[in-house]
């Protein structure tokens, strides 16, 4: 893999987070969202523009370090989304990920990996968020849509083991073309199932919604069908119903009862066959 072609590859990786952006920010627009795509849909937005700086470090070395900063900024709003996404306070969570990031950031510097400093913490942080961003996912959003959840879940932890993977093989440009690759795929992934997650959600809230619907207009006939038979029983009139056969269905008491004789005696009936009887 010459040096050209990873500035490329993480152009992809860019666009596979772009992806995770739109969908959900459109997720977000939906009736009853988690609060987690907010945060979220500004998370992978700042993923996106790190991956952007990174493929400009082979022309201007000192955007590492911007490109790290873009990343672990990313990282705490995935890790606060994941908070918020659990029905968690999410700022606690940002504010503990960030000084994790710093203090990661610190001791790298102080043992020399070999690896930039800024950029391992980054990544270590970023493969955390992603790891709570897919459990959240699994745990919360997998109920109306399993499928599409679970999909989604598996390829956020997937993210995050290949986001670890590239921390430790950062300065090796060969070792990171695969896991660039796999990185643009399972964004693309992700996206795909959060998109499943939630067409087979909004599906199953506008039934329940037409359920309930029916359900009122079942419950105002009933109403209306007890408040007539309570008017036609009261009335010295005769009401009464009959089939496509004209037999009686219904007929009110009251008129027969001072004749003698009850509905039970009409019902099923013709007029002719219930004289005659």
């Amino acid at each position: 893999m010459t040096l050209a072609s990873v500035p490329t590859m993480l152009l992809a990786v860019a666009l596979g987070d772009a992806v995770l952006v739109a969908v959900v920010l459109y997720l977000r627009r939906l009736p009853d969202p988690s609060p987690a795509f907010g945060w979220w849909g500004a998370g992978f937005g700042l993923a996106a523009l790190s991956s952007l700086s990174a493929a400009a470090v082979s022309l201007d070395p000192t955007m590492a370090t911007a490109a790290a900063a873009l990343r672990a900024a990313g990282a705490v709003l995935v890790i606060a989304g994941a908070a918020a996404g659990a029905r968690r306070r999410p700022w606690p969570a940002a504010g503990i990920a960030l000084a994790a990031w710093l203090l990661g950031w610190l001791a790298a510097s102080r043992l020399g990996t070999g690896v930039p400093a800024a950029g391992l913490a980054a990544h270590l942080l970023s493969g955390l968020g992603l790891a709570l961003a897919g459990s959240t996912v699994l745990r919360h959003m997998t109920g109306m849509a399993p499928a599409g959840g679970i999909v989604a879940g598996a390829a956020l932890l997937a993210l995050a083991g290949l986001d670890w993977l590239q921390a430790s093989v950062a300065p090796d440009l060969d070792g990171m073309a695969p896991a660039l690759l796999a990185t643009q795929a399972l964004s693309i992934l992700a996206a795909f199932g959060l998109i499943l997650a939630a067409e087979r959600r909004e599906r199953a809230a506008i039934l329940e919604s037409v359920e309930d619907v029916v359900a009122e207009l079942e419950a105002a006939r009933r109403i209306d069908a007890e408040r007539l038979r309570h008017f036609a029983e009261s009335s010295s009139d005769w009401f009464w119903e009959h089939d496509a056969d004209l037999r009686f269905t219904y007929i009110t008491d009251s008129p027969l009862r001072s004749a003698g004789r009850s509905s039970s005696s009409y019902l099923g009936k013709t007029r002719l066959e219930a004289h005659a009887g």
